[in-house]
């Protein structure tokens, strides 16, 4: 059976490996036109001006050594006119050339197919980010595996980007600077000499397989117990929503505070004095621009550059968290645990291991002030995406001003065995209620923020997300030689490759194709279909939508073509269709939401993002 039988035929066409063997194997061809290796395959010392010969002087060469008459065979080829003809001919004499060849070295070949396997590669990021998104996943699956053909698998990690000595010399540079700002808040009488490493249980055994089975939340019961209705998130079962309903929660939340379960997110812990070097294998991001206990909000991305997950990476004196969802868990956990492994095999320095803990968050504007009744550190400090380590009525903690609501707010990183205690006494306060999946969602779309799954996919760049914050340009386009004196460190920054970063610098190379914008409507819920000009013209795609009780519209988050993105602009969701009225798109919509598959077709104004006005605090008080 065919491994990719939806593949395009241009496509197969355009990598077809085939197409590099017409005249002969690549790795001879390759060996044939480099003077020094064809001198050495016979046994002789590299002649100073033959450093280099065509393909063509080659053949040439060597049948005029096998006694033939290459006068009268160069006089046969110039008289043919028809271009075909003339190479099917030299095609023969070139075979007859080639069986005179002493055998090439099992090295020889080698580079040529590892040669051959990169050109292929850079051949299909070009494609990737040319083709329509529809056939992006087609294009990555089938490329890879032409690129990859015939190479062992120590080539195959040798055309994947790896940690460079000047790149771990510079992050121990990173390491000591922590080192340093450790000393410094000691000096000012803050103990952090246990920060992390003591507050959580670091899993010691085995790194965890990835299971298809349904995991419970260490709050299971206390949502029960609150008559929670549930779903499964990922491989975790969450509560959707409480008795009071989504809409009430999303409106108590931007009026005052609530609680959420936030077991959906895994938290990896990477110890060593090189962890700093090896994360930066996973994210575009320059991690030394962030001091300890500082969050990088990252992306991790696929081999073709399109994103493959979002993170949240806190270094701290001790270990670097490496924060991820539960539905991304199984593919970057197993893939930075292998990476790990090979790495310790040449005397890196770099565990990885599962954090054996659990996240909760409290959000809203009233959320500092419920949360400072029952820790002992001054909250007024903390900023935006800053963390440090405070006592939680007895229970340490690691708490971390952020959130993914568009308000004030705090994640809470706690040990498995008291979270329960501390979300009773969260929601023993007035002020607090609980809000589930289905509110956070609305929350999340309503402050414009992007969600792996939803908005993010692997066929979508970090250009088209228009997430600057996620990725350094400099070191995106920079190679593993540069350097560059730097504000953030003492000395300077060095730059070293990252997973998916030819993609990215073609990326950069020539702009986004599209643009995250906002999509608004009064009255019908925007589908999550694909957006149109009103001619009928396809010019993007709806991320996700939702109901916004805070701006009583349906609001969606969609991208669209650069030169189409500006508000004010009106644009069709849905395929196009027959002119309809509105109170036909009513009834539609009606017969959808009942299960009813019907296409609705919505014109909605594009908007910029986000919908809501974020309100976070990023200066801190003292």
């Amino acid at each position: 059976m065919e491994k990719h039988p939806d593949v395009p035929n241009e496509i197969r066409e355009l990598l077809d490996p085939s197409r590099f063997r017409e005249e002969c194997d690549e790795s001879m061809k390759m060996a044939m036109e480099e003077g020094s290796v064809l001198r050495e395959l016979n046994g002789e010392a590299p002649a100073e001006d033959d450093k280099m010969m065509s393909f063509e002087d080659f053949i040439f060469g060597q049948l005029e050594e096998q006694g033939y008459n290459v006068e009268l065979i160069k006089k046969e080829l110039d008289s043919i006119s028809d271009p075909t003809a003339r190479n099917e001919l030299f095609e023969e004499h070139a075979r007859t050339a080639v069986k005179g060849l002493p055998p090439i070295s099992e090295e020889v070949q080698r580079k040529g197919k590892l040669e051959r396997g990169k050109r292929l590669l850079r051949e299909a990021i070009q494609l990737y980010w040319k083709v329509p998104q529809k056939d992006k996943e087609t294009v990555a699956g089938y490329t890879l595996d032409s690129a990859h053909e015939d190479l062992t698998e120590e080539d195959r990690a040798r055309m994947q980007p790896n940690l460079t000595e000047k790149g771990l010399s510079a992050h121990r540079e990173i390491s000591q600077k922590f080192e340093a700002q450790r000393k410094k808040l000691e000096a000012q009488g803050i103990d952090t000499s246990n920060i992390a490493s003591d507050v959580f249980a670091v899993n010691q055994q085995e790194p965890r397989k990835p299971t298809r089975d349904v995991e419970k939340s260490p709050l299971d019961a206390l949502h029960k117990s609150l008559n929670a209705t549930t779903m499964t998130i990922g491989k975790v079962e969450l509560p959707l929503e409480y008795p009071t309903g989504y809409v009430n929660e999303v409106l108590h939340t931007r009026a005052s505070a609530s609680f959420f379960d936030l077991h959906n997110l895994k938290v990896l812990a990477l110890t060593g004095e090189d962890r700093e070097g090896f994360v930066q294998l996973f994210i575009p991001g320059n991690l030394s621009k962030y001091p300890a206990l500082s969050m990088h909000c990252g992306a991790f991305l696929m081999d073709f550059g399109g994103i493959g997950g979002l993170c949240t990476v806190i270094p701290t004196p001790t270990m670097t968290l490496f924060i991820v969802e539960d539905h991304q868990f199984e593919y970057i956990f197993p893939r930075m645990a292998s990476f790990a492994e090979k790495y310790r095999e040449t005397n890196i320095d770099v565990k990885v291991d599962v954090l054996d803990v659990a996240m909760i968050a409290l959000q809203g504007p009233k959320a500092a002030s419920v949360l400072q009744r029952h820790v002992d550190g001054k909250l007024s400090k903390l900023r935006w995406r800053y963390g440090q380590q405070m006592n939680f009525e007895g229970d340490k903690s690691l708490i971390l001003r952020f959130g993914y609501t568009g308000e004030d707010g705090f994640e809470m990183l706690v040990k498995r065995s008291r979270v329960t205690r501390i979300a009773s006494l969260l929601l023993g306060n007035f002020e607090v209620l609980p809000a589930g999946h289905l509110a956070r969602e609305t929350l999340r779309v309503e402050a414009g923020y992007p969600q792996y799954g939803c908005e993010l996919q692997p066929n979508v760049s970090l250009l088209d997300a228009t997430m600057p914050w996620t990725y350094d340009v400099q070191r995106a386009m920079a190679d593993e030689t540069t350097t560059k004196t730097s504000v953030h460190v003492t000395g300077t920054r060095r730059y070293y490759p990252f997973i998916g970063q030819e993609g990215m610098q073609l990326q950069l190379q020539n702009g986004a194709n599209h643009v995250r914008v906002g999509l608004i409507t009064e009255d019908l819920v925007v589908p999550e279909d694909r957006v149109f000009t009103k001619t009928g013209v396809e010019v993007g795609w709806v991320g996700a939508s939702q109901y916004s009780p805070t701006i009583k519209a349906h609001i969606a988050t969609a991208f669209i073509k650069r030169e189409l993105a500006r508000p004010g602009n009106t644009v069709m969701v849905g395929e196009p269709q027959p002119y309809v009225t509105l109170e036909e798109l009513r009834y539609s919509a009606a017969e959808s939401e009942k299960g009813n598959p019907k296409k609705l077709r919505v014109f909605a104004k594009t908007c910029t993002l986000p919908f809501v006005p974020r309100k976070l605090v990023l200066r801190p008080e003292f």
